[in-house]
């Protein structure tokens, strides 16, 4: 009753939204001693970006662990926009981070995750290896905007 799962996708880690009235009492009971203890360890819940009044997205991220830990701010050399997709292309040992990263993930969802904030999902559909990869999707203008600003610092 706290999280409407109507545009969940089965792809992603999403959750569903929490209304602003909800949010608090959500998280409250996401973090409740018994309602954590009958998941996972590895299992965390994040919250989207705030979309203003109208309230936020949930997430559940799985930790993949230190072994295929995603590359960090530092490992990215460069970010760019084209054709409603973000380019990345990450450093040596960015590159190696996100090879192995993919590898265990193609079909599922990566969260590309700021400050504990969840800012997209895309889905991994191949091993990346050679250090660039293009994250497409329904993006606005002003999406591909928030996230390129979002990963450059």
């Amino acid at each position: 009753q706290m999280i409407d799962s109507e545009d969940r996708s089965t792809e992603g880690s999403k959750l569903g939204f929490c209304t602003q009235s909800k949010i608090s009492e959500t998280w409250d009971f996401l973090h409740n001693p018994a309602f954590l203890k009958e998941l996972p360890k590895d299992l965390r819940f994040a919250w989207g970006a705030d979309q203003g009044e109208k309230g936020k997205n949930l997430y559940a991220l799985k930790d993949p662990g230190t072994a295929y830990a995603g590359p960090e701010q530092s490992d990215i050399k460069e970010i760019g926009i084209s054709e409603g997709m973000l380019l990345i292309s990450f450093s040596k040992e960015g590159s190696e981070k996100w090879a192995a990263l993919t590898k265990n993930s193609v079909g599922r969802a990566i969260a590309i995750v700021h400050n504990d904030i969840v800012y997209s999902t895309p889905v991994v559909r191949e091993v990346i290896k050679d250090g660039k990869c293009a994250i497409s999707g329904n993006f606005s203008e002003s999406d591909l905007i928030e996230l390129k600003a979002v990963l450059e610092n």
